[in-house]
């Protein structure tokens, strides 16, 4: 089972967030946040294998937070996602450790698997 967090500043967000994943037979989602410093902190004691997170994140943001969690969560792999398709976004994923960069409008398929 991939024991995964959701991060996204928007309830709409992550409850479709949620409910695609949770979908997935080998997917559990263990949290559903709306700010990036809550992640950390749940993340410590939650220990995810994944963490997909907005990367305008309140608080702080999705590539601060991977980069965190990165630190201080080992084996946690984050994936970032933007609204905004645009190569700065995406060489601030890869800068923050990101695993995986999900652009706008991204299809079921590759956000389960992301």
């Amino acid at each position: 089972m991939i024991r995964t967090i959701v991060a996204d500043a928007a309830a709409l967000v992550r409850e479709g967030l949620v409910a695609l994943l949770s979908r997935e037979d080998d997917i559990e989602v263990v949290a559903a946040i709306g700010r990036g410093g809550q992640v950390l902190t749940e993340a410590r004691s939650l220990r995810p294998d994944v963490a997909l997170l907005a990367a305008d994140l309140p608080g702080r943001d999705g590539f601060m937070t991977a980069r965190a969690l990165h630190a201080e969560v080992p084996g946690c792999r984050c994936a970032i996602m933007s609204s905004v398709r645009d190569l700065r976004h995406l060489r601030r994923a890869v800068a923050a450790n990101a695993m995986g960069f999900l652009g706008s409008r991204p299809r079921r398929s590759r956000t389960a698997c992301a």
